[in-house]
């Protein structure tokens, strides 16, 4: 098994590759539901050649349901291929922590149950 520490290298260095097969090795590994993500409307920005979009997201987990709103900034090179991203979440959703908690709290009914 590796380290914690190996383990985000490992996270961090499929992010950096931006290889899809290993990122989602890893959501897979942690066993996360699909996301659907809905596209409420989209900006694209000629001269800074970027596109903007706001997205609606959910999911169902196992510690109930996510929703959540999104912002995603694309930005592109001369080529046409995305060379940043930047990604925005809105807090009045199920944020991760809230998730997390609920977890955390089934955990730990289960645990004092026989």
């Amino acid at each position: 098994m590796l380290s914690r520490r190996d383990t985000v290298a490992a996270v961090l260095e499929a992010h950096n590759e931006q290889s899809v097969d290993k990122i989602l090795v890893h959501h897979k590994s942690l066993g996360r539901a699909p996301m659907d993500m809905t596209v409420n409307d989209m900006f694209e920005d000629d001269k800074a050649n970027k596109v903007v979009v706001w997205i609606d997201a959910t999911a169902d987990t196992d510690v109930g349901p996510y929703v959540n709103e999104k912002m995603l900034i694309f930005y592109f090179d001369e080529a046409g291929k995305i060379s940043r991203s930047l990604e925005f979440i809105q807090l009045n959703g199920a944020t991760v922590g809230e998730l997390a908690s609920r977890r955390w709290r089934r955990e730990a009914v289960s645990s004092l149950l026989p």
